[in-house]
């Protein structure tokens, strides 16, 4: 009796590790505790791709949608003619997320949001992102700030 309750024992904390801390593959793959509305939004943008989906489908989050208070979006000044579609978001689409979006120009960085919560703070990087994706994912899950 005393072994079948430690082995019990022993799959529960194995399990409840398992799922409470992201796997290093996730991380190795690029992910940091996805949502899976974020997967599903992946899978609108690169339907040819389907791996890299699965891949975020695997390490999403389903009942957890963390809200952040701020982004910081983190370029290079001198090499942010390499990604146009985040030099179109900061030129023309940045300042209407005044007051929750800081552009900060940092040398040698590729484009990376940095993401404030009550929690503490991740880092995303949007390299790769489209500005309709970086509007979209400001809008669901960034708090506006509302004027009075």
């Amino acid at each position: 009796m005393k072994g079948s309750f430690f082995f019990i024992f022993c799959i529960g904390s194995f399990l409840s590790l398992t799922l409470s801390e992201p796997s290093l593959e996730c991380k190795q793959w690029g992910f940091s505790d996805p949502a899976c509305s974020d997967c599903d939004s992946l899978a609108t943008f690169i339907a040819d791709e389907e791996e890299l989906v699965d891949q975020c489908r695997q390490c999403c989050l389903r009942d957890k949608t963390v809200t952040y208070t701020q982004a910081t979006l983190q370029v290079c000044p001198s090499r942010v003619h390499l990604w146009p579609e985040i030099d179109r978001f900061i030129d023309k689409t940045a300042q209407k997320y005044k007051g929750v979006l800081k552009v900060k120009w940092l040398p040698n960085s590729i484009p990376t949001l940095k993401l404030k919560h009550e929690g503490g703070t991740e880092t995303l990087r949007v390299d790769g992102w489209i500005s309709p994706q970086l509007e979209q994912f400001l809008n669901e899950r960034v708090m506006m700030k509302v004027s009075s």
